[in-house]
Parts: C-alpha cells; sequence; structure tokens
C-alpha cells in the first residue's frame, strides 16, 4: 500500500513539474514578445524643431515670430495620416513613435473665410525616418503665407470724390470681403495654388453712380494684390476715323500690382475697366459723310459691349 502511494506521489510530482515547465516557457516567450516590440520605436527630438518665418514683405517676419507659440505643430505619417498635434509652446520635447517615416507640419491657428489682417502662414519639413531606439532631430521649418492678400488703394485726385456707399468686394472662390472706402487693412483668403481674383467697385463718384469689375486670373497663392483706383482723362472715340482724344471728363480706371512673397513687383497690364472700345454706326447711313437729306430720321446707335461709364456727343451743323 505504502509503495503504490509512492509511485502515485511521484507522477503527480512529475505532472506537476512539467506544467510549471510549461508555465515558465510560456511567460518566457511572451516576455520576448513584449520586449520585441518595445524594439520596434524610437524617439522624435521636437526641442530640435526650429519655426522659421518666410514671410517678407507680405506679412512682417517680426509679426509671424511673435505669433508663433500659437502656432500648431502636426505629425503626420509619410501617408499623410494625423499621428498627434500641439501648440508650439506646449509640444513635448521629445516624443516616441514606432519606427517609420514622417514629417511634421507648423500653420497658423485655423480662421474660417477670408479677414482682414488675419494671414495664415504654414510650413512643412522634409521627410525624415524614426529608426529603432534612436533620438531623430526634426530641424527648421520654413513657415510662408498661404493666402491671397489684397489690399485696395485709392488714388489722391478719387478720395474726395467718393461718396459713402462706395466700396469694393474682392471675391476669390467661395470667399468674399467687403471694403468700405476707409478701409485700409489688407484682406487674406484662403484658396487654391492658382486662383481668379474678382474685384468690384461700387458706389458714387462726384455724385455719379459707377460700378466696375475687374478679374485678375492665374494669381498664385503667396501673392499680394495691390488695386489702386483713379480717376484718368476720359477717352473719345471719334466713330469715323476710329481715333482717340482727351476730353474733358474723367473716368474711373484702376491698376494693379502683384507682389511675390520673394518680394518681387511685377505690374499686371493696365486695362480700361468701365468701358471696352466703343463704336458709332448709323442706322441706314455712313457716320463718316455729312448728312444732307435733313427729311430723314437721323438714328445712331452706340455700340459698348463691356458698358459704358460717360458718353460725349458731339453735334457740328453748317446750317445757319
Amino acid at each position: 500500500m505504502n509503495k503504490i502511494n509512492l509511485t502515485y506521489m511521484k507522477k503527480q510530482i512529475y505532472f506537476l513539474l512539467s506544467l510549471f515547465a510549461v508555465v515558465l516557457l510560456t511567460a518566457a516567450c511572451h516576455s520576448e514578445k513584449v520586449d520585441y516590440e518595445i524594439k520596434q520605436e524610437g524617439q522624435l527630438n521636437l526641442s530640435s524643431l526650429q519655426l522659421t518665418p518666410n514671410t517678407d514683405p507680405l506679412v512682417t517676419e517680426s509679426r509671424v515670430a511673435a505669433e508663433l507659440n500659437d502656432y500648431i505643430v502636426e505629425v503626420y505619417t509619410e501617408a499623410g495620416e494625423l499621428v498627434s498635434s500641439w501648440k508650439y509652446a506646449e509640444m513635448p520635447e521629445v516624443y516616441t513613435l514606432k519606427i517609420g517615416k514622417y514629417k511634421i507640419v507648423a500653420h497658423a491657428p485655423v480662421t474660417e473665410g477670408a479677414a482682414f489682417d488675419t494671414p495664415y502662414c504654414e510650413g512643412e519639413s522634409k521627410v525624415f525616418e524614426i529608426t529603432q531606439d534612436n533620438l531623430t532631430d526634426v530641424g527648421e521649418v520654413a513657415c510662408t503665407l498661404h493666402n491671397v492678400k489684397v489690399t485696395i488703394n485709392y488714388a489722391d485726385n478719387l478720395k474726395p470724390l467718393l461718396g459713402d456707399d462706395a466700396k469694393v468686394t474682392v471675391k476669390i472662390g467661395s470667399e468674399s470681403l467687403e471694403y468700405g472706402k476707409d478701409e485700409t487693412r489688407s484682406g487674406f483668403f484662403h484658396c487654391t495654388e492658382t486662383n481668379t481674383v474678382d474685384v468690384i467697385f461700387s458706389g458714387t463718384v462726384d455724385g455719379v453712380a459707377e460700378n466696375v469689375t475687374k478679374s485678375y486670373t492665374g494669381v498664385a497663392l503667396g501673392t499680394e494684390l495691390i488695386v489702386t483706383y483713379n480717376l484718368i482723362d476720359a477717352v473719345f472715340v471719334d466713330p469715323g476715323t476710329g481715333g482717340s482724344a482727351s476730353v474733358n471728363g474723367l473716368k474711373l480706371d484702376a491698376t494693379c500690382t502683384s507682389v511675390t512673397i520673394e518680394g518681387s513687383v511685377r505690374p499686371e497690364e493696365d486695362e480700361i475697366l468701365d468701358f471696352g472700345i466703343p463704336s458709332i454706326v448709323g442706322e441706314g447711313f455712313d457716320l463718316s459723310q455729312p448728312v444732307t437729306d435733313l427729311s430723314q430720321e437721323v438714328v445712331g446707335d452706340l455700340l459698348a459691349p463691356e458698358g459704358a461709364a460717360h458718353v460725349f456727343v458731339e453735334i457740328t451743323s453748317d446750317n445757319a
């Protein structure tokens, strides 16, 4: 009886030892797996990140530098998936990431729609790689203007003649801003890489209602348009010769200058905004020839495809 019990106990002890060995082996394998997963990470040295403004002359770099603490710093995978983000003033010095390729995007706080005196600047780092158990520096990220900036000016000969209802409406895509006659701030518009800018003046000038529309095409992101309105001599087009001459009158005109982020200045082509080249044709007679049959009705048609702000008509006769 004792011999049987001893044999039974030996079997139980052997079984328990085998079970314990299996448990230890499983734990060891799990530990190795955990250690293996931890080693697939590296660290990003965010303290090495330097945000550098590159915005002159459109926005002073000192202004951008003063606002950097409120900028948003975002970490993306190379494929563009957002991993994490912080305010520049609150981001950690070191951040742990899985091994792989990433990039950093830094930008001003986002505003909805166009706004006065609210530039949106943004910059993006080169793609960098996080490697196992290594600390990776970020380096410099240059922030540039990601708006189209529009400034409206009035020449000295026009300012005193503007009515209280005078305004300029600027439209880029779905965004628009209205500039009152005393508005001196610049407007900043969110837009695409290449844009069409519609500029519309409306209101009274010296008591006369004016409505002038101009579109500027191919305006690149990071450009300022400076539109200056002025009064210039009106031009009379001779219907007989097609020639033109100055007359006693003024018309509303506008010139546009483009300023790029690199600081170069390129004047746009000056164009007449409130009328095209008009012409006058006679109904049933030649305007270049005198009308001798005074019993017939004399009708002349003024053709101005783009509208006309002022029309000056001179009729002469040799009859007493």
